[in-house]
């Protein structure tokens, strides 16, 4: 049996039978190929390079660095390989497989997210980003794009540790609420026919950002409702201190990118509270829909019952009378959008339909209109002679 090393550092031969894989180690890939390759290097050559393992108990060890040298030794039928034996706490040991995974010319950023965030989730070892950039001489920008792609669906890592996405496709989608990411996976493929048969090919990264701009993301340059108001979904808080909005965290985000929302739930609840509040604040108000039509009973006006105004003010250059629209009536009155985009928004319309000013198209028939039919009419009369007479042949 192998003698407790006494020493906080030393090198020995170790039997390869009482080595075991680190549970920590960031490597998830390990190609058989490249293995094989290295299993024959280390028969001609043996292992040059020693393993960084720490003790278990008296006669099995850990490996902190070398999983891959292991496996090879394993491969190639070695009894032994060199190893240095430290003593290293457990956040030691993680610091340590942060550094070398860092080093790796083959790292995946799948790997290299998780070694970030076992970092910064290992109680007392007190890294966050900045710390964890300091320590490995990047960005905080890389590491924090690093460990969003933590956020994956489980399919989803599976598909970019396969290398079917690429790291930049990864990103994009990572983003996303869990709920998005598999319509923005599938969005970034696209079908083509090759031989014959029917393939899918992965889009450029800017063609996936770019559906994820038009099809995901919520504008919220315009939205009804305060973004500050903590009050208005408490459990979510205020849109401003809200790390799902683009504009928040700007190490994601482009900060040129228009100010979005990336939680479809909550961004509608906030629309759908928003309005529920303006009727309770303001019973009075009319409410109105963009659908054209809505059910006898309801107390929506549909589009077919209001005439919308837009009251700006006339340029004072501009030689055009006014439209309808543009134009006050005594009827007017505020009302309140309860659907679409401009859901919660308070409008003027005119939903009078007596209303000589914006429904006179319904109040009295229209002259050239009135003509058009006369003649119409006139026509077929005399045409409805020779018809009839043709019949009668």
């Amino acid at each position: 049996m192998e003698t407790a090393v006494q020493s906080s550092n030393e090198y020995r031969n170790l039997p390869v039978a009482q080595l075991q894989e680190s549970t920590t180690n960031p490597r998830r890939r390990f190609d058989e190929h490249s293995l094989s390759e290295l299993a024959a290097s280390f028969q001609a050559q043996g292992v040059l390079q020693p393993l960084l393992v720490r003790t278990i108990e008296d006669d099995k060890y850990e490996v902190i660095t070398g999983a891959r040298r292991l496996r090879a030794a394993k491969l190639a039928a070695l009894e032994e390989v060199p190893a240095r034996i430290a003593e290293l706490s457990d956040i030691e040991v993680l610091e340590c497989q942060l550094v070398e995974n860092g080093q790796r010319e083959d790292v995946h950023p799948f790997e290299e997210a998780f070694a970030y965030k076992r970092m910064i989730d290992t109680d007392g070892a007190h890294y966050d980003v900045a710390r964890i950039a300091a320590k490995i001489g990047r960005t905080p920008g890389h590491v924090a794009t690093r460990l969003r792609l933590t956020e994956l669906v489980p399919s989803i890592a599976e598909a970019f540790l396969a290398d079917e996405i690429g790291v930049g496709h990864a990103l994009e989608i990572a983003k996303l609420p869990q709920q998005e990411q598999e319509r923005a996976f599938d969005a970034a493929f696209q079908t083509a026919w090759n031989g014959g048969k029917e393939t899918r090919i992965l889009r450029p990264v800017r063609d996936l950002t770019a559906w994820i701009e038009q099809n995901i993301l919520l504008s919220l340059e315009a939205v009804a409702f305060d973004k500050n108001d903590e009050t208005l979904v408490p459990e979510a808080g205020s849109c401003a201190n809200c790390p799902k909005r683009t504009g928040f965290n700007t190490l994601l985000f482009d900060a040129a990118l228009q100010d979005s929302c990336t939680d479809k739930n909550c961004y509608n609840n906030k629309l759908t509270k928003n309005v529920e509040r303006q009727v309770a604040a303001k019973p009075q108000l009319v409410q109105i829909t963009n659908e054209w039509r809505t059910p006898a009973n309801s107390v929506v006006l549909g589009r077919n019952q209001y005439v919308a105004l837009n009251l700006t003010a006339k340029s004072a250059k501009s030689k055009k009378p006014l439209s309808p629209y543009q134009k006050p009536c005594k009827n007017m009155s505020e009302a309140l959008v309860v659907d679409g985009t401009e859901r919660g928004r308070i409008v003027k319309v005119c939903a009078e339909p007596n209303c000589p000013v914006h429904f006179a198209d319904r109040c009295a028939p229209n002259p050239e209109q009135t003509a058009k039919e006369a003649i119409a009419i006139e026509d077929c009369a005399s045409y409805a002679p020779e018809a009839a007479a043709n019949r009668d042949v």
